[in-house]
Protein backbone atom coordinates (compact mmCIF):
# COMPACT_ATOMS: atom_id res chain seq x y z
CA UNK A 1 0.00 0.00 0.00
CA UNK A 2 1.14 3.50 -0.78
CA UNK A 3 -1.24 5.17 1.67
CA UNK A 4 -0.95 5.50 5.43
CA UNK A 5 -2.17 2.20 6.84
CA UNK A 6 -5.47 2.12 8.69
CA UNK A 7 -7.39 2.02 10.80
CA UNK A 8 -8.01 5.75 10.72
CA UNK A 9 -10.09 7.76 13.17
CA UNK A 10 -11.45 11.27 13.05
CA UNK A 11 -11.81 14.07 15.59
CA UNK A 12 -15.17 15.82 15.40
CA UNK A 13 -13.99 19.11 16.86
CA UNK A 14 -10.95 19.63 14.64
CA UNK A 15 -11.95 17.49 11.64
CA UNK A 16 -8.57 15.79 11.46
CA UNK A 17 -8.25 12.19 10.31
CA UNK A 18 -5.49 10.24 12.07
CA UNK A 19 -3.88 6.84 11.69
CA UNK A 20 -4.81 5.16 14.98
CA UNK A 21 -1.53 3.46 15.89
CA UNK A 22 0.88 6.35 15.30
CA UNK A 23 -1.46 9.32 15.49
CA UNK A 24 -0.06 10.61 12.17
CA UNK A 25 -2.37 13.11 10.48
CA UNK A 26 -3.84 11.66 7.31
CA UNK A 27 -6.09 14.58 6.38
CA UNK A 28 -7.48 17.84 7.68
CA UNK A 29 -10.99 18.43 6.42
CA UNK A 30 -11.86 22.09 5.93
CA UNK A 31 -13.46 24.49 3.51
CA UNK A 32 -11.62 26.34 0.73
CA UNK A 33 -10.51 29.05 3.16
CA UNK A 34 -9.08 26.57 5.66
CA UNK A 35 -11.83 26.94 8.23
CA UNK A 36 -13.24 23.98 10.12
CA UNK A 37 -15.87 25.96 12.05
CA UNK A 38 -18.25 27.25 9.42
CA UNK A 39 -21.78 26.73 8.04
CA UNK A 40 -20.42 23.77 6.06
CA UNK A 41 -19.43 21.81 9.19
CA UNK A 42 -22.09 19.13 8.67
CA UNK A 43 -20.89 18.10 5.17
CA UNK A 44 -17.29 18.42 6.35
CA UNK A 45 -17.97 16.05 9.28
CA UNK A 46 -19.53 13.58 6.85
CA UNK A 47 -16.47 13.93 4.59
CA UNK A 48 -14.14 13.28 7.54
CA UNK A 49 -16.09 10.16 8.52
CA UNK A 50 -15.95 8.87 4.94
CA UNK A 51 -12.20 9.52 4.73
CA UNK A 52 -11.65 7.76 8.07
CA UNK A 53 -13.57 4.71 6.80
CA UNK A 54 -11.65 4.53 3.50
CA UNK A 55 -9.03 1.91 4.48
CA UNK A 56 -11.71 -0.46 5.80
CA UNK A 57 -13.95 0.15 2.78
CA UNK A 58 -11.06 -0.62 0.42
CA UNK A 59 -10.08 -3.76 2.32
CA UNK A 60 -13.67 -4.99 2.36
CA UNK A 61 -14.18 -4.33 -1.35
CA UNK A 62 -10.95 -6.15 -2.18
CA UNK A 63 -12.17 -9.11 -0.10
CA UNK A 64 -15.53 -9.17 -1.88
CA UNK A 65 -13.82 -9.16 -5.29
CA UNK A 66 -11.49 -11.96 -4.21
CA UNK A 67 -14.36 -14.11 -2.90
CA UNK A 68 -16.33 -13.61 -6.12
CA UNK A 69 -13.23 -14.46 -8.17
CA UNK A 70 -12.60 -17.57 -6.07
CA UNK A 71 -16.21 -18.68 -6.52
CA UNK A 72 -16.16 -17.94 -10.23
CA UNK A 73 -19.07 -15.51 -9.82
CA UNK A 74 -17.56 -12.66 -11.79
CA UNK A 75 -19.75 -13.29 -14.86
CA UNK A 76 -22.98 -13.23 -12.90
CA UNK A 77 -22.24 -9.79 -11.49
CA UNK A 78 -19.96 -8.51 -14.27
CA UNK A 79 -21.23 -4.91 -14.18
CA UNK A 80 -20.92 -4.63 -10.40
CA UNK A 81 -17.55 -6.40 -10.41
CA UNK A 82 -16.27 -3.98 -13.07
CA UNK A 83 -17.36 -1.07 -10.86
CA UNK A 84 -15.69 -2.67 -7.83
CA UNK A 85 -12.43 -3.20 -9.72
CA UNK A 86 -12.53 0.37 -11.03
CA UNK A 87 -13.05 1.73 -7.51
CA UNK A 88 -10.14 -0.36 -6.20
CA UNK A 89 -7.93 0.86 -9.06
CA UNK A 90 -8.89 4.47 -8.35
CA UNK A 91 -8.16 4.09 -4.63
CA UNK A 92 -4.83 2.36 -5.20
CA UNK A 93 -3.64 4.51 -8.11
CA UNK A 94 -3.56 1.68 -10.61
Amino acid sequence: MKHTPGPWQWEDEQLFVHEEASGATVARVCDDDGYVSCPHAMPMSANARLIAAAPELLETLESVVKVCDDLGRDGVFSHVMAQARAAIAKATGQ
